[in-house]
This record gives structure tokens, C-alpha cells and sequence, in this order.
């Protein structure tokens, strides 16, 4: 419903908002309000003890409201009013119910600063007070010490110059003109130092000293960002070699699969076994073979692309995806490492060294797989041939040969 002409007095205003708005009908009740309060206060004044609505009619007679509540900034509720508008209303009709406008007393207004001060200070939060244009009014003291700064430097700067990201700011601005809040806007900031952090901004529109401005609270979530990559690294990773473990790398040659399909691209796999690796847990010890398998997987990072993924799939078994490559590009890089290897040695701290050598299974990307684990294991049966054929060599399978095995000396 729309307010009645029959219970309002209904005034025309000409005026203007960013060249959009031209003609305003303002239905304002009690009868009393008089022509200077809608001239100014409509547009930019905050009227601490007021409540209404804005009805904005549509040209098809359709109405739509916009509530504002008791010390909210009219500019936020009429800039809403003018986005709608420029979306096709036509008519802004602003109602206000409840005006009781007396000014503050002295003490009313010293006990109103004496209240925000103590709230300020008793906040665990970052509390920082700022104009629409990001000038800082106020800050507490643990605002100062997140961005290591006074007081007294704070009330200097302006807001915007903590963000890394001026695009960022630049959307928590736009947010808080449309909804007058934001909660949780994760964003980056610098201190006065130039140190780097992670933030979650909340911020309020509010009045302060008879001004528009915005209240934010700044929660450092650094430390819980760093933890968060740990356990992703951790849940991600093989503890003894830093490769991926087996899930890790199977979702990540998932992805990769798919997008090779369906992009037409070349993707090749290879799996890797360190050949007699029993015998050298047997002969050197548990820990030195650790200490082959760590070897293993930095020979293997020596000799690959940054964009190809090494993973353990077994005990002594290691996968090693390659996008972008077809078999013949494999088996080059398959032979390249196993030579590597083989003309490399493993030291202890006690001076014991070994050498050891790798077989190779490789495979690349057909029709004829359905998923990534049918490739894997046309690799596997490659690595198996290896194997079978005398280890420390590299057998590829073309899949368009029937999976027949091609060995490589």
C-alpha cells in the first residue's frame, strides 16, 4: 500500500541527484513539518529521533517502501531510492512518522561521548571511526596498535591508504551506500610499517557529532589464515617426501584429466618405483631408505616443469602427472629422470652411499579412458613391464596400439 493523500500533505520539490532525479513528491506527516526541514533534511541531515519510509511508485502504479529507522543517515536510504529509481521508478514519495527533534543538552551530549568513548576502549576489536570520504574521526587503542600508530597519526589519515587492494575498498564502499552494513569482508591491509595482514571488516553507517560516517570493526585473522594453509598443506601432503599424497594428487589429476578432455589437450602419466628398495631398507637401514625416497622425489622436481605434479600413490611408488604433454614428450622426460637417478647417489650423515635406479611406466590420454584412473593404471602396466623386462628402464604404452607395451633401454 502507498501512503493516503487523505491523511498527508503532499509538497513538490524540484531538485536534483547526480542528474537523475528531478522531481520529488514528499507526503510528510505530522502537518507541522515545515518547508525548511524537507529542503535540508530530506537530502543529507541526520535526524537522530526519526523513523519513516520511502514509497517510490512506479509508472505502472506498482509501490515499493524503503524503511529508515531512528539516527540512520537519510543519505543511505534515498541513494537506495535513486538506484531504484533509475531502474524504472518514477515517483519518490518520502513518509515520516514519529518526529520528536530537540537538541542535546550539554550533559546529554557529554554523557553521549563519555559512553562511545568507554565502548571504544572496552572493544577486544580494532574500533576505527571514519567520514564517507575514509578521513579517521576516532580510533582505539587497539586500532592504533594494529596499525602502529598514535592517536594523534590516526586522526590524520584517511582509511583508504591501509588497503592493499584499492578495489576492495572500493566495494565495501559501494556495499555500505547500498545496505548501510557489511559484515565479514575479508580484505588485506598494511600498518604504518608496511606489514601485511589479513583483516574481516564489519562496518556500520552512523551518525557521529552531527556527521554521516562509518563504524568498522577490523578482525586480524592473519594467524587463522596461516593455519588454515598448514592443515591444507598437511591434509595434502606426504609427511616423509613434501609430494603430494596419494588423494591430493588424485584430485588434482582428476581436474587436470578433465580439463584435457574436454579441451582436446595432450596429458601423459608416468608411475615410478625405486627398483630393489626392500633390499636397501634391508642392507642400509629403515632410515635410509627415508632418505632415498626424499632423494627420489627432489630428483624428480629437478627434472620436471613447474606445472607437473609428483605424488606417492605407494610405499615406494610415485606418480608424476605432465599436462600439456603427449607420449613421446613422456617418454623423453621419463628417460631423462631415470638417468638422473641413476648417476646419483645417496650420503647419510655417517658417509654411507648408495646409488640406486628407478623403473618407469608412461601413458598418455585416449579416447579410450573414461577417467583419470584408467590412465593410471595403463601407466601401472607400463611400470609392471618395466619391471618384468629387468627394472631401471622405461616402457611407455600407446593406447591406440591395443595397450600394447613399447620398451625403452
Amino acid at each position: 500500500m502507498s501512503p493516503s493523500s487523505s491523511e498527508s500533505i503532499e509538497a513538490t520539490h524540484q531538485t536534483q541527484i547526480d542528474n537523475d532525479l528531478t522531481r520529488v513528491t514528499l507526503w510528510c506527516l505530522p502537518a507541522q513539518t515545515n518547508d525548511r526541514w524537507l529542503n535540508e533534511g530530506w537530502n543529507h541531515i541526520i535526524l537522530p529521533h526519526c523513523s519513516g519510509q520511502i514509497w517510490i511508485e512506479t509508472e505502472d502504479g506498482e509501490w515499493s517502501s524503503l524503511d529508515f529507522s531512528a539516527g540512520q543517515a537519510l543519505y543511505h536510504p534515498f541513494e537506495r531510492a535513486r538506484r531504484l529509481y533509475n531502474r524504472g521508478f518514477e515517483t519518490l514519495h518520502f513518509t515520516v512518522t514519529e518526529i520528536k527533534i530537540q537538541p542535546f543538552s550539554e550533559a546529554e551530549s557529554r554523557a553521549k561521548e563519555e559512553t562511545l568513548t568507554q565502548f571504544f576502549e572496552a572493544s577486544p576489536l580494532a574500533l576505527v571511526l571514519t567520514g564517507l570520504e575514509g578521513i579517521i574521526l576516532r580510533a582505539n587503542q587497539r586500532a592504533q596498535e594494529v596499525f602502529g600508530m598514535t592517536a594523534q597519526d590516526m586522526n590524520k589519515s584517511n582509511f583508504a591508504d591501509f588497503h592493499l587492494n584499492p578495489d576492495d575498498r572500493l566495494s565495501l564502499i559501494s556495499t555500505l551506500q547500498a545496505d548501510g552494513f557489511i559484515n565479514g569482508f575479508e580484505t588485506d591491509l598494511k600498518n604504518k610499517q608496511n606489514k601485511e595482514f589479513t583483516v574481516l571488516l564489519s562496518s556500520r553507517m552512523m551518525d557521529y557529532d552531527g556527521q554521516p560516517c562509518f563504524l568498522t570493526g577490523i578482525a586480524d585473522i592473519s594467524e587463522l589464515k596461516r593455519l588454515q594453509t598448514e592443515l591444507i598443506r598437511l591434509a595434502s601432503t606426504d609427511a616423509l617426501t613434501h609430494s603430494y599424497n596419494r588423494r591430493a594428487f588424485m584430485n588434482r589429476a582428476e581436474q587436470e584429466f578433465s580439463r584435457a578432455r574436454r579441451y582436446h589437450h595432450p596429458l601423459s602419466v608416468l608411475m615410478l618405483d625405486a627398483d630393489h628398495f626392500k633390499r636397501v631398507n634391508d642392507v642400509y637401514g629403515h632410515r635410509f631408505g627415508d632418505m632415498l625416497l626424499q632423494h627420489l622425489v627432489k630428483s624428480c622436481q629437478s627434472c620436471l616443469r613447474q606445472s607437473d605434479l609428483v605424488g606417492r600413490v605407494g610405499g615406494e611408488e610415485f606418480a608424476i602427472l605432465l599436462p600439456e604433454a603427449p607420449l613421446d614428450r613422456a617418454q623423453e622426460v621419463a628417460e631423462r629422470l631415470r638417468k638422473f637417478i641413476m648417476e646419483s647417489e645417496v650420503k647419510n650423515q655417517q658417509g654411507v652411499c648408495a646409488s640406486y635406479t628407478v623403473s618407469i611406466g608412461a601413458a598418455s590420454l585416449s579416447d579410450a579412458n573414461d577417467n583419470f584412473e584408467e590412465l593410471l593404471h595403463c601407466a601401472d602396466i607400463a611400470l609392471y613391464q618395466a619391471k618384468e623386462q629387468g627394472r631401471n628402464r622405461v616402457v611407455s604404452i600407446d593406447q591406440n596400439d591395443s595397450c600394447c607395451p613399447a620398451a625403452e633401454d
